[in-house]
């Protein structure tokens, strides 16, 4: 139904330093948040094979995230949700001759076009996309390099168009692995006793997996005796 607050509008008109220090912790450690779940949530994506646990570690994540905003939307009292609905952005007002100047810049720019221009416009525009491009990128490269072990380079070009990213499958240039290189899973050390419990097989050295849980001729013939 309609209420007294449904034409009316709230303009925020600054705040105290100390909160502005508080807002600035809760900020940072909501980044701190942000940064661990990225990186244990790619760690997720990269390791898990069954799609059904990579949906549930999604939600898992998703979840995680948005914490405090479900804490806000279930314990804050209406007219405080209310408020913050209605709360309009600080804006700061021009000085005086910068609309002018700002307009002049302009101008500036929309005559005087060139490669440069192009390319800042095109950044500018696509940032957001271009952000997450290299936010992916940069993962898989922090993934590889903490958790596996480099067996061909990136941007080879002896291994141009040789082979695929996935095994039994065609891609265009080799896939993805000119772009990332060729990586095994590096050895998987017990944390306790600090020795190697599992030595991946690296298949451009021609080496066979030793513990990992593989059955080799040996346990089976022992199992069977």
């Amino acid at each position: 139904g309609k209420s007294r607050l449904d034409h009316i509008w709230f303009r925020c008109r600054g705040g105290p330093l100390a909160w502005k220090i508080c807002c600035l912790l809760l900020l940072l450690a909501r980044f701190m948040v942000h940064l661990a779940v990225f990186w244990n949530g790619l760690s997720f994506l990269m390791n898990v094979g069954k799609i059904l646990d990579l949906i549930l570690n999604s939600l898992a994540l998703t979840f995680i995230v948005e914490l405090d905003t479900i804490i806000f939307q279930t314990f804050a009292r209406g007219v405080t949700k209310d408020i913050i609905e209605r709360l309009e952005p600080y804006r700061i007002k021009p000085e005086l001759g910068e609309l002018q100047a700002d307009l002049r810049r302009r101008g500036e720019s929309e005559v005087s076009w060139g490669a440069g221009e192009l390319l800042r416009r095109f950044v500018k525009s696509n940032l957001m996309s271009l952000a997450m491009l290299f936010i992916t990128v940069a993962g898989h490269y922090a993934y590889f390099y903490r958790h596996c072990v480099m067996e061909v380079a990136p941007f080879n070009f002896h291994e141009f168009g040789k082979g695929s990213y996935y095994a039994g499958q065609t891609r265009f240039f080799g896939g993805f692995q000119w772009l990332f290189g060729s990586w095994s899973s590096a050895d998987t050390m017990d944390y306790f006793s600090h020795t190697v419990t599992c030595h991946p097989a690296y298949h451009y050295k021609g080496s066979d997996p030793k513990g990992c849980g593989i059955p080799n001729k040996w346990s089976m013939l022992s199992h069977l005796s």
